[in-house]
């Protein structure tokens, strides 16, 4: 869905979306959607600026940073940003930028892709290591088998083997 920078209308404009996991491409391979993305929210046009704001519900299967094991979540999230037309900034304004400032895009053509918006807004809410659960074991760092599944037998050594030289120190 385009969104019209340009229009005149000062009137929020609501908008109910509806996206198909293959139309948005998260560019990772640690999450992926698994169904449909719903999006509600409104776009309003003042006089230099568009302010999108949204409920975004999106169904995910991450992979677990420990153990790889593919997990669902269901990621809601809501977002605000505002988008301004770089010929409305000075060269001062766009070096000179302030937390409110993290929320505004430069808008480089008269319209811009709603879909693009969602997607950079669920990539920047995935969490940095994602666990299956809280208390993950994670995999055996000998065989690989899930600790949460297997109770692995392999002999775990105790000494990092760069001290091993020193352990014989001491007798």
């Amino acid at each position: 869905m385009k969104i019209d920078l340009k229009r005149t209308d000062s009137a929020p404009a609501a908008f109910d979306l509806q996206i198909d996991a293959e139309d948005i491409e998260l560019e990772t391979d640690l999450a992926r959607i698994d169904g449909p993305v719903l999006a509600t929210g409104t776009v309003s046009n003042g006089e230099d600026i568009t302010i999108v704001e949204a409920d975004v519900s999106a169904p995910l299967v991450i992979d677990c940073s420990r153990c790889l094991a593919q997990t669902p979540l269901k990621k809601e999230l809501s977002f605000r940003t505002a988008f301004v037309f770089s010929e409305q900034l000075s060269e001062e304004q766009e070096v000179e930028l302030d937390l409110n400032d993290l929320e505004l895009s430069v808008a480089e053509d008269d319209e811009v892709d709603l879909t693009d918006i969602i997607r950079e807004q669920i990539i920047l809410s995935l969490p940095a290591s994602p666990l299956c659960s809280e208390n993950c074991k994670g995999l055996c760092e000998i065989c690989g088998g899930d600790l949460n599944k297997v109770n692995c037998n392999c002999k775990q050594e105790e000494t990092d083997p760069r001290w091993a030289a020193l352990k014989d120190l001491g007798k």
